[in-house]
């Protein structure tokens, strides 16, 4: 069965993180384009631990490619 609540709740990332979020369509787009999950992306947000190489490689693609400036 499928789900009917709406993708893409609002976001309570802190900034740059929000602004990504909202550009992919939302913290679970996120996840998705970067192939990680949701999970993962607050820990990175929040500081708690450090995306691997492959992942913030990704995320400074999607960063570059949604016009959103991220910290190195």
């Amino acid at each position: 069965m499928t789900s009917t609540r709406p993708r893409g709740r609002p976001s309570t990332l802190p900034e740059p993180w929000h602004t990504l979020a909202e550009k992919a369509g939302g913290v679970g787009a996120l996840a998705e384009r970067l192939g990680a999950g949701v999970r993962s992306i607050n820990y990175w947000a929040y500081g708690e631990t450090k995306p691997l190489k492959v992942y913030a490689d990704k995320i400074k693609r999607l960063a570059k490619k949604l016009d959103v400036k991220m910290p190195r």
